[in-house]
């Protein structure tokens, strides 16, 4: 379903966007949608992470990282605080985050089970949920100002 939220009366059509859309109106926000007027709900996220990136493309610029450093600089800073930076995050991805790091962090006799490559995946599935959901988490950060991956 594509969803847009506009502040104001956007001057183009719906339409020039998508021939599909439709536009109207949901507590005061101009909204282009496909389906149905979505509820206020839908609205807010909407405006609180506007056109993410889709997973795949996010998966796939952390993969160009190098394995050693940059990598484990973005998992290090997730863990910090307490609680951790990952449980502090609240958008949509935030329980699917919340398993990810539980099952990563598994302790002996289950982390066994779990062979490097498999424990590999799941941080990098996890930071992709993260950048999806905080867009600029990874454009330029202060422990790896090289990496530059937007979540939108």
């Amino acid at each position: 379903m594509l969803l847009t939220v506009y502040s104001q009366q956007p001057s183009f059509t719906a339409i020039s966007q998508n021939a599909q859309a439709l536009r109207g109106q949901v507590d005061g926000w101009w909204v282009d949608y496909t389906v149905e007027l979505p509820s206020t709900f839908e609205v807010l996220m909407a405006r609180r992470y506007p056109n993410p990136r889709p997973l795949l493309a996010i998966i796939t610029d952390i993969n160009t990282l190098t394995t050693g450093p940059q990598k484990l600089a973005i998992w290090n800073d997730l863990k910090i605080g307490t609680p951790q930076k990952w449980a502090l995050s609240a958008g949509p991805n935030q329980q699917v985050i919340a398993a990810m790091a539980s099952l990563i962090t598994l302790t002996a006799p289950l982390e066994a089970s779990l062979v490097a490559a498999d424990v590999a995946a799941a941080k990098t599935r996890a930071v992709a949920m993260f950048v999806q959901d905080n867009p600029f988490f990874l454009v330029n950060p202060v422990f790896a100002p090289t990496i530059s991956i937007p979540g939108k």
